[in-house]
């Protein structure tokens, strides 16, 4: 659903919208909807088997390096450095 659609809804201009969104959670609409998409990443990684690409395309991620790109950014290691991490605290 685009930003539009989302103020159409709530019956405010965009950048109404845009300006409550941001007081409310604080971030911009962009940012929080990033946010969501890493953190499912992140739980699809610790409770799947499912590989890197396929978890980015599930989440919403048309390319597979801008996927490891983002989450390298927001959790300071790739996906599979990630998982790695996981498999060696788990006995």
């Amino acid at each position: 659903m685009l930003i539009g659609d989302l103020a159409a809804l709530s019956g405010r201009s965009v950048p109404t919208f845009n300006r409550e969104f941001r007081r409310i959670f604080g971030a911009s609409s962009a940012q929080w909807r990033k946010q969501r998409k890493l953190d499912q990443a992140k739980g699809l990684l610790e409770n799947t088997r499912e590989a890197v690409t396929g978890i980015g395309l599930a989440v919403g991620y048309d390319s597979t390096s801008h996927f490891i790109s983002a989450f390298k950014k927001q959790f300071g290691m790739t996906p599979g450095q990630f998982r790695a991490a996981i498999a060696a605290a788990d006995p």
